[in-house]
């Protein structure tokens, strides 16, 4: 039976948060996951398990004015490295897991 890839995965995910406000106009967030498991995907043409070790993370400082229009000034970054030397069987990419579903990561 030929499987639809990335639909049939265990993929388990853990992480964390951290933020704070150093100063009154300045807040910062960090967070970052690392995932474990395996899923169903092609491999060079044919379909096979593939196991997943990958992590991620975000990053994010805002800048507030306190002005009457609540002006502020943000910087944002998202990281997902992937190395292209690994075996075949291994899958380093992080799944955004119900990221890619905008009905339910709205949510």
């Amino acid at each position: 039976m030929l499987k639809t890839p990335g639909d049939n995965a265990d993929i388990g995910t853990v992480g964390g948060k951290i933020t704070g406000t150093p100063t009154g106009n300045l807040q910062y967030s960090v967070e970052g996951a690392y995932q474990f498991g395996s899923k169903y995907d092609r491999i060079s043409g044919v379909f096979a398990r593939r196991d997943i070790s990958a992590y991620g993370g975000k990053a994010k400082l805002t800048y507030s004015l306190k002005d009457s229009l609540n002006n502020q000034f943000g910087l944002a970054c998202e990281f997902s490295p992937a190395t292209t030397r690994k075996p075949a069987d291994k899958d380093e990419m992080f799944d955004v897991l119900w990221g890619r579903w905008p009905r339910w990561s709205e949510l």
